[in-house]
């Protein structure tokens, strides 16, 4: 039985998550895992990490872990953010070398693309230079994002010239399409909630794939807190995750939260509505069934019953280790479980 160690990593921006999984055909093993917080003991900068601060915190990931970098045979990473664009678009039937040499006139057609020097790929996900049309999937992203990201992997101690680096979207994808047991009907809404942006994702049987990044995550609960009550970073955090802040108000004395539906909470559900009646005129279908939330905000207290009341739809957290060997229940870790399941 031939097996492949996989080691996942996810760089967030308010923690690094890291996956260590051992795959064969029969199945996916845990070895190791690890969430550090990256403000952990430290003030917090509202403009992000720095490269020290990431590179640190991934350190110690890796220890707690157990993973060496030089002895890690198999790495995969990936990026994302508003910077990254991925569309699955149909194209007239070209061999990979033509769709490769008119790429980057094909991806500026369907991607936002700002960057003067983009990186792009493509996978073709369906027919050839035979068929009546193609389906491929178009993917980009900075020079500047890419180049940081790899060098943050490089001083960890990784061979980043052997490692793959993905896209955040398509890694939550495949943590759900690897790991699902059983063909599921209709579509299924995958939403990570991380700290600064939520990603959407329609997935779906002879579907289109649809993503969309909104700047909406956890941090805006926060800071929302800290303006209207007035206290810091940490007592602001420590609230958010310990009452339900999707609750109504009913007149309580004490820090309340109404101000959030009326801000983020709202904020984000407008989002999430508009993307599906998006999908849904685009390609003719709203056979919308289930909605998967992951991310470090899924544990936000109360948000599966406000999606599942808002949007009619049954709601819960995705465990992206169901079925791997070993597994933990962390809805966290749903980026570097897909990361660490691909098997080429």
């Amino acid at each position: 039985m031939k097996t492949m160690n996989v080691v996942g990593i996810d760089l967030g921006s308010h923690s690094i998550k890291v996956v260590h999984l051992e795959n064969s055909d029969v199945g996916s093993k845990l070895i190791g895992h690890s969430t550090q917080e990256i403000f952990k003991g430290r003030e917090f900068n509202p403009d992000g990490p720095t490269s020290d601060q990431v590179l640190e915190t991934l350190k110690n990931a890796l220890a707690e872990a157990k993973i060496n970098p030089k002895r890690t045979k198999r790495l995969v990473s990936s990026v994302g953010g508003t910077s990254t664009h991925v569309k699955q678009i149909k194209s007239i039937p070209l061999s990979p070398e033509e769709l490769n040499s008119s790429l980057i006139f094909e991806a500026r057609k369907h991607l936002p693309l700002d960057d003067e020097q983009p990186i792009l790929d493509f996978q073709i996900l369906k027919g050839d230079v035979g068929s009546a049309e193609m389906e491929v999937m178009l993917v980009a992203t900075s020079r500047k994002t890419f180049d940081k990201h790899r060098e943050i992997l490089q001083l960890a101690g990784f061979p980043v010239d052997e490692a793959t680096i993905d896209i955040d979207v398509l890694a939550l994808a495949n943590s759900f399409l690897l790991g699902q047991k059983s063909k599921v009907d209709g579509l299924t809404i995958m939403l990570d909630l991380g700290a600064r942006t939520t990603n959407i994702i329609v997935l779906g049987e002879e579907s289109p794939f649809f993503n969309r990044t909104v700047n909406v995550g956890g941090l805006n609960f926060t800071n929302d807190v800290i303006e209207k009550e007035k206290v810091s970073y940490v007592e602001a955090e420590k609230y958010k995750m310990s009452h339900n802040v999707f609750k109504e108000d009913e007149g309580q004395s004490g820090m309340s939260l109404t101000m959030v539906k009326k801000g983020c909470q709202e904020q984000l559900l407008e989002e999430i509505k508009r993307s599906l009646r998006y999908y849904a005129k685009e390609n003719n279908n709203s056979s919308f069934k289930q909605i998967l939330v992951s991310g470090g905000s899924a544990k936000l207290q109360g948000l599966i019953d406000y999606l599942n009341k808002e949007l009619n739809l049954p709601t819960s957290l995705f465990n992206p280790m169901n079925g791997i060997m070993g597994g933990v229940n962390d809805p966290q870790l749903t980026q570097a479980v897909g990361l660490a399941l691909r098997r080429e």
